[in-house]
């Protein structure tokens, strides 16, 4: 089956400059993606296996509100196995394994389970049809008030809530595979990082740690020189 990762970008350039960079890596391990823009127009140099779709403006909504919830519409542009991840999270290994049968939620965990990380859900085109069955996203965000909430933490995170609620209302707990990530400590640094992370909190211990890479947090701002470092990990 296609294995296709959703991804989504303002024309922010700490994280637009970053396309190419996460598609190749995602590339090299077998995933194709799709990539929605906003504000921007995006190239790639093997649009085989990568799509770019450009989403348009939804009046009343942020342009980082429409790129992170695009992503939930995914399987109107596409089919297979879909999974959602973000723009500025570069993958390290071959880490996942989603069950085709099932809703995989990686990293439930690192939210403390109050929400599902849109880093990172699976499950097939089909399913996702089920779980978020709008047509737009003026259509799906308009039963969702939070997303044009003036608190910050309360539109940032529209997308994960929005999946959150659908993922707990429609998908029996037989057919939900959650995946934990676990922790890990950093030397010198107090708070918990996600286990097998490069992280931009903390980019030059947790990129030479002992820890299997998994995933790369990109700095911000865009940094070149780093992406080209995470992705030579993926020989």
């Amino acid at each position: 089956m296609k294995r296709t990762v959703i991804l989504s970008t303002n024309n922010n350039p700490n994280y637009l400059n970053y396309v190419p960079y996460v598609q190749k890596a995602w590339n090299k391990l077998g995933w194709n993606t799709l990539t929605f823009t906003f504000g921007t127009t995006v190239s790639t140099q093997d649009p085989i296996n990568n799509m770019i779709d450009m989403t348009f403006s939804t009046p009343g909504y942020r342009s980082e509100t429409i790129v992170q919830c695009a992503r939930l519409l995914g399987h109107r542009f596409t089919d297979g196995l879909l999974m959602t991840s973000d723009i500025d999270m570069m993958p390290c290994s071959d880490y996942w394994c989603p069950n085709e049968n099932k809703v995989t939620v990686y990293g439930f965990d690192l939210t403390e389970r109050s929400q599902y990380p849109i880093c990172y859900i699976a499950m097939k085109s089909e399913n996702w049809d089920k779980v978020i069955p709008e047509m737009s996203l003026i259509e799906l965000l308009s039963k969702f008030p939070n997303a044009k909430s003036d608190n910050w933490n309360k539109w940032w995170s529209i997308d994960q809530q929005i999946i959150t609620q659908r993922i707990n209302e429609l998908v029996p707990n037989e057919l939900l595979d959650l995946n934990d990530r676990g922790f890990t400590r950093s030397k010198g640094f107090n708070a918990k990082l996600a286990k097998g992370r490069i992280d931009r909190h903390n980019w030059d211990t947790t990129f030479h740690n002992l820890d299997a890479k998994i995933d790369a947090h990109m700095p911000r701002p865009f940094n070149r020189k780093e992406a080209e470092k995470v992705l030579k990990l993926l020989k």
